[in-house]
């Protein structure tokens, strides 16, 4: 007993261990994410109110537009001229006005289609209006490498060799503008471009101004646009490497393989536009990049459905899968053959808005936070995407900068927000589980502290049965057969005739006190039997005569050997007093429960038909006396009447000693 209480005792702590370990490391993970996403979220409303300085307005077409930046006057526009040559110098004529915008335009190059002469882009500006002599030029969005002259001088070279392009996208153009070169009035910043495959163009400003103005606008470009979006797509490819292996864990949690997916997805997304060099041949990475739309289209919807347990969810997101591999692969066809077209995006837009009317819908059918929270999600989250695509494709400012980078935040927040909700919930219940496995932990504990102590007394039992068993072996063995051989002798010598009656009533005793080493489990009508047994044939004898009403009475349960032996010297010395003194003709014995005093026990009564006790002093003598204390040591009761009818005497034995 004491090895299983040991090893139950132990399996409880190993299990409670562990519950506390999975605890631990489950709130390490949910505070990690939770970090990271606050410090991005912080980081993206802290540039709200620079956004707010920066313009967000339609196509500039004034090329001398002048826009006040951090309280300096900056000269703005989309305006430009464009030229196309065979020479390496600024051509002196075949300018044609155009516009930044338009220059996304000419990125539709095939490639097997002839390659471009160079392009050159031209831009005029006037210094005195302008209040700084340190001016610096900068543009916003240009992926390939050009080369920037300021009046016919070259100034400066940004991966300008044909051989060697790199891609640049998401990182402005900033060039401090040499004063000596600068002239008071009109100067004219020209740019060559040469490229194999595109110009790489996607919109954005001209603009001149202070050289510490422009310094500080190109610094929070640079860091909405390119650091801050590098940092993000390395967050999120660690925590989908972590939701993988987490899925990896808990396969039947699908909402982990959704989200790592969709994790996936969208870093390659936005890793094409931090790439310098490209893996392979430029046109086909930028472009299988850019289908990467598609994939991130069913990778949000399939998180965002499987997450929100939406009905008929396998059909729905089969169908848009189907749907969007199609119009992908002919989006592809469309660029190999006959050049870029943007406005295959527009399915995008389509499919987006008729999933995001579905899952409002099943939405309010069975409305939860957990699908409010991520059906708001995927809504900013496709809504930041069709920002830059207007951004890119439709010439409109917007925020002025990249949107979709940021659109995982709120994506991976949602799922963050639910999961830790859910975490509160499991912990709550694992708090609730603590309580009740503490309280059966005391119970198992208590239970299993009362059967080693029933074990041991069942030990002490079973040792003092043995030796019981021992004792009434040698005692009927030994000092027993003694004495039946020694009055065998006595009766064969006629002058010991004396010494026959005390030979017996020493046998007699012997076999009580062995009686009462018998087991009889608390039974006083077994007790009375094995008594009557031993006593009745040799009253019988000397002509008393037994009448015997005994009932069934329920077994005292404190009722051992020692208890047993006072009860039968009670009785024998009563039997003895009658044989004595009594003169009586018939013994009556009975047994039966009784009340007394309130309390529950057992009645034996012994009367005879005698003379009584004719002396008071008698009553109280030795025999008695003895035959009272052996009751009260047991927690008994006994009470002698006597009277010219004979002499009765009760012995009262609880059920109960407390």
């Amino acid at each position: 007993m004491s090895n299983a209480f040991t090893e139950n005792w132990k399996l409880i702590r190993d299990l409670r261990l562990f519950s506390k370990l999975q605890v631990a490391v489950s709130l390490t993970f949910i505070k990690t994410n939770f970090a990271i996403f606050r410090a991005a979220v912080l980081g993206l409303l802290f540039t709200i109110p620079l956004w707010s300085g920066t313009a967000i307005s339609q196509e500039i077409t004034d090329p001398q537009h002048i826009a006040i930046r951090y309280n300096e006057k900056v000269i703005e526009t989309h305006q430009l001229e464009i030229a196309y040559s065979q020479s390496l110098t600024i051509p002196q004529e075949g300018w044609q006005a155009t516009s930044v915008n338009a220059l996304r335009n000419l990125n539709d190059i095939r490639p097997f289609k002839e390659k471009p002469a160079t392009v050159w882009l031209r831009y005029r500006f006037d210094r005195s209006k302008l209040d700084s002599d340190q001016l610096a030029f900068m543009m916003d969005v240009s992926r390939r490498g050009l080369n920037i002259y300021l009046n016919g001088v070259d100034i400066f070279a940004h991966n300008a060799t044909i051989n060697d392009q790199k891609n640049t996208w998401n990182s402005p153009i900033f060039v401090q503008l040499p004063r000596q070169t600068l002239l008071a009035k009109t100067n004219e910043i020209a740019m060559r471009i040469e490229t194999t495959y595109s110009l790489g163009w996607n919109g954005g400003l001209v603009s001149v101004g202070p050289f510490e103005t422009m310094r500080k606008i190109y610094e929070f470009r640079h860091l909405v646009d390119n650091i801050g979006p590098r940092i993000i797509t390395n967050i999120m490819f660690y925590l989908s490497c972590a939701f993988l292996l987490f899925w990896t864990a808990r396969r039947k949690d699908f909402e982990f393989l959704w989200l790592a997916f969709c994790g996936f997805v969208w870093s390659a997304l936005n890793w094409h536009l931090f790439v310098r060099a490209p893996p392979f041949d430029p046109w086909f990475f930028e472009n299988l990049a850019s289908l990467l739309n598609y994939a991130f289209l069913v990778a949000t919807l399939g998180f965002t459905g499987y997450f929100m347990k939406l009905p008929r969810f396998k059909a729905f997101i089969l169908a848009v899968s189907c749907l969007t591999s199609v119009i992908a692969i002919g989006h592809f066809i469309w660029m190999y053959f006959l050049g870029d077209n943007y406005k295959f995006y527009m399915s995008i837009f389509v499919i987006s808005i008729a999933a995001i009317i579905y899952y409002i819908i099943e939405c309010f059918k069975r409305p939860t936070l957990e699908k409010l929270v991520a059906t708001m999600a995927m809504v900013i989250s496709v809504g930041f995407s069709f920002h830059d695509y207007g951004f890119l494709t439709l010439y409109w400012r917007g925020t002025n900068i990249f949107m979709q980078p940021y659109g995982s935040i709120f994506l991976f927040s949602s799922f963050s927000f639910v999961i830790g909700m859910r975490v509160v919930f499991a912990f709550n219940n694992l708090e609730k589980m603590n309580e009740v496995l503490d309280s059966e932990v005391k119970m198992a504990t208590d239970k299993l502290l009362i059967l080693e102590a029933a074990k041991r007394s069942l030990d002490i039992a079973a040792a003092l049965e043995n030796e019981r068993g021992r004792l009434m072996r040698e005692i009927h063995d030994g000092i027993g057969s003694n004495l039946i051989t020694t009055l065998a002798i006595t009766k064969m010598q006629p002058s010991s005739a004396a010494v026959v009656p005390v030979l017996q009533r020493a046998i007699t005793d012997l076999r009580l006190a062995v009686d009462s080493l018998e087991p009889i489990e608390g039974d006083v009508v077994a007790l009375l039997a094995n008594l009557r047994h031993r006593i009745e044939p040799d009253l019988n004898d000397a002509g008393l005569k037994f009448v015997w009403k005994v009932e069934e009475a329920p077994p005292i349960e404190w009722l051992d050997a020692i208890s047993s032996l006072h009860i039968l010297r009670i009785l024998q010395e009563a039997f003895a007093n009658i044989v004595s003194h009594a003169n009586a003709k018939t013994i009556f014995v009975s047994c039966a429960a009784a009340l007394q005093d309130g309390r529950l026990g057992v009645l034996v009564i012994i009367q005879d038909d005698g003379s009584g006790l004719a002396e008071p002093a008698r009553a109280n003598g030795r025999g008695i006396t003895n035959m009272k204390t052996r009751a009260a040591a047991i927690g008994g009761a006994l009470d002698v009447a006597s009277n010219h009818l004979g002499t009765k005497v009760s012995l009262w034995l609880p059920f109960d000693l407390y």
